[in-house]
């Protein structure tokens, strides 16, 4: 939903600034999209396949592209803090180098200057729920089920990891050789607004970076926080409902330029060009990026295909691990990398819970004695335990589902009225799009929860 280009003068500005490179951008424009800020259209039929953009290497804002500018900074291909041991050089990751730029780009304490792609950047990201502290959506913060409160918890901590470190470095002042505003105690209101504008870059690197190989030398490689890269254009595409309607991101491997490809089948003039973000929940997708897609239960055979509905119930199912006899059931699951990441599903049909539910539950209803076969059944050496263990499996998954479908239903009546005002104000919009945002996700919970149960009265199997 994030509006970043604000005028036709602007979207110019950043053509030109891809075809200035040696790039090129084909039969597309910028349009608005009720609901999600702004989005890319066709301007002509296209064929299956076909290159719509091409965006060269220099054009992309990534370590290679920045890193004249900070001499002394160093990137940690590695994952792990670098430890202290050199003054003069610094490491980061890409996200945290990449929002350390557009951090000092902001603040105006950056040698490099605002370019036509820097400044089509997103003014701000008032629909994330990272910015929703001291807004009028605050409240809505405890209204979230349990898994989004999670997510959106280990969201804001790795911000805050990366804020830290960025902050580190700066301070040492070893990054480069521009001089800085001294910060030396900083008022605590001086220190709020810098993360601000902190948390504005780190969003616009974790919302829009794409997986872009920083190693020619090896381009199969993927590293978390490393082989990122922000591109200009294709970043504007919205998430795809599915990978069928989306185009295609491909590496040309003889320059390094990244190309934007048309689906497996023509599209006409005036459609959308959508970009599939990978196959996420609306928990992640809410989290990490600030939107959802909202449920279609029963769709028909004229919606557009819909990837299924997903949840996690972390919190229901550690509850039941509590007890003294599941102390060492808990120590088993940790031990052979069962224990967490519990989730429902609502497709592929039927609704079902996945397999690290099922072996958590069959784990949970055995016997010391049992122990040995629950093994073996992990292992593969069996199907199942045995089958009391599975009906009692299959009831416990009933149980835990009726709850969170009566919790989703009871929080859905609970949910406080936002009203919709005039439509005029950017308060009144925003805060009814975060309302909704957090509406979707109970009935999500309830969806999920609800198709599982029918599952299991339908003796489906998982």
């Amino acid at each position: 939903m994030s509006i970043s280009v604000d005028s036709t003068q602007h979207w110019d500005a950043l053509v030109a600034h891809v075809t200035s490179a040696g790039g090129y951008v084909g039969p597309i424009t910028l349009r608005d999209v009720p609901g999600a800020g702004r989005g890319l259209f066709l301007t002509e039929d296209v064929e299956a396949y076909q290159t719509l953009v091409s965006i060269p290497k220099e054009a992309l804002m990534n370590w290679h592209t920045i890193r004249s500018y900070y001499p002394r900074l160093e990137l940690n291909t590695s994952g792990m803090t670098p430890a202290k041991t050199n003054t003069k050089a610094a490491m980061l990751n890409s996200t945290q180098a990449l929002t350390m730029h557009l951090y000092l780009l902001r603040k105006g304490e950056s040698s490099a200057e605002m370019d036509a792609y820097s400044s089509s950047l997103p003014k701000s990201f008032d629909e994330h729920p990272l910015t929703w502290v001291g807004s009028p959506r605050e409240s809505l913060l405890e209204c979230l089920p349990p898994s989004s409160k999670t997510a959106l918890t280990d969201v804001e901590s790795r911000c805050k990891a990366d804020w830290k470190a960025v902050q580190e470095i700066l301070e040492e002042a070893t990054i480069d050789t521009r001089p800085r505003r001294s910060s030396e105690n900083p008022a605590p209101e001086d220190i709020e607004a810098d993360y601000r504008i902190f948390v504005w870059a780190w969003l616009c690197v974790n919302t829009r970076c794409i997986h872009y190989s920083l190693s020619p030398s090896d381009m199969n490689r993927s590293l978390k926080d490393v082989d990122l890269t922000l591109c200009p254009i294709i970043d504007l595409a919205n998430h795809a409902l599915s990978k069928i309607r989306s185009f295609t991101v491909r590496r040309d491997t003889s320059n390094s330029s990244l190309n934007l490809e048309a689906p497996m089948f023509s599209m006409q003039k005036g459609e959308e060009v959508f970009f599939h973000y990978s196959a996420h929940s609306n928990s992640t997708l809410f989290s990490e990026y600030g939107f959802v897609i909202p449920r279609n239960p029963r769709p028909s055979d004229d919606d557009e295909p819909q990837e299924g509905g997903e949840i996690n119930i972390d919190d229901v199912m550690a509850s039941l691990f509590e007890d003294e006899n599941g102390q060492w059931k808990k120590e088993l699951l940790e031990n052979t990398g069962y224990w967490g990441d519990w989730t429902l599903h609502s497709s592929p049909p039927p609704a079902h819970p996945s397999y690290r539910v099922v072996a958590a539950l069959r784990l949970l209803h055995a016997s010391r004695k049992e122990a040995d076969q629950w093994q073996d059944m992990i292992f593969g050496g069996r199907d199942i335990v045995h089958e009391t263990n599975e009906r009692l499996m299959r009831a416990t998954v009933r149980s835990i589902c009726q709850q969170l479908a009566d919790r989703a239903s009871k929080r859905v009546t609970e949910l406080p009225t936002v009203p919709r005002g005039s439509g005029d104000s950017d308060i009144d919009v925003l805060t009814s799009y975060a309302s909704d945002c957090v509406l979707t996700l109970w009935e999500e919970e309830q969806e999920v929860s609800v198709g599982v149960i029918e599952s299991i009265d339908r003796d489906e199997e998982f």
